[in-house]
């Protein structure tokens, strides 16, 4: 019951910040250039109407969030399994990160072009593109995301395959180990903010799940934290 109580805590906590935050952004800026349109300057103008544009991103990625992780529960996804190559589920990963790719430095390391795999390109470069947002948004160093590096590079142990995504940011909280891929968690920076939707790993947990990949967090012994997908 503890635990279901709790989830619903953190449901409605995600619901206030991410839908009303946003919400009350947009209709706050609409309404000042509703009503002061002909005071304000074209710069003025321009800021609000971006404000406005900005959040209703953010609540559309949220609502985004949602649908996709309800669809990978209820197991309305299905996979379709082929041999891929590895640098190009990267590179649609990078697709998908859209204008997020360009504040970081993302370097692909021991990632050669036959490469291959046996996955589902779509799902897997979904899965790629959560963790490589996640590292963005909190290795961020107070220039909204800015000078952020992140290195992937692909290894095999022990006739695994294994795909890895390192940051270079604060790394992991250690209170945080245990609940950063479940539903509506935030992790808390130093400066005990919540970021982040709370949906992210868990979309990418799911998707492992359906992939049969298990994928795992650690933070490395010189700063930063590292995903790691390990495929079955």
């Amino acid at each position: 019951m503890s635990d279901n109580n709790d989830l619903t805590r953190r449901m409605f906590s995600s619901f206030s910040h991410d839908l009303k935050t946003p919400l009350a952004s947009i209709i706050g800026s609409l309404e000042v250039l509703s009503m002061m349109h002909t005071k304000l300057s074209e710069e003025k103008r321009n800021i609000l109407i971006e404000t406005s544009l900005k959040e209703s991103h953010r609540l559309d990625r949220y609502v985004s969030n949602i649908l996709e992780l309800s669809k990978l529960e209820l197991g309305l996804v299905t996979k379709r399994i082929e041999q891929i190559y590895v640098k190009e589920a990267i590179e649609d990963a990078l697709l998908l990160a859209g204008r997020l790719k360009h504040k970081a430095s993302i370097n692909l390391l021991n990632i050669d072009n036959d490469t291959i795999i046996n996955s589902d390109l779509k799902l897997l470069a979904r899965m790629i593109d959560i963790i490589i947002e996640n590292a963005v948004i909190h290795s961020a160093d107070g220039n909204d995301g800015e000078n952020v590096k992140i290195d992937i590079w692909y290894e095999n142990k022990d006739g695994k395959s294994i795909l890895v995504i390192r940051d270079y940011g604060v790394g992991i909280p250690l209170e945080s180990f245990g609940e950063i891929f479940e539903k509506y968690s935030r992790i808390k920076q130093a400066d005990k903010k919540n970021t982040g939707t709370g949906l992210g790993l868990s979309i990418a947990r799911e998707i492992g799940k359906l992939l049969d990949i298990e994928i795992s967090a650690s933070n490395h012994p010189k700063g930063g934290a590292i995903f790691e997908m390990l495929f079955k």
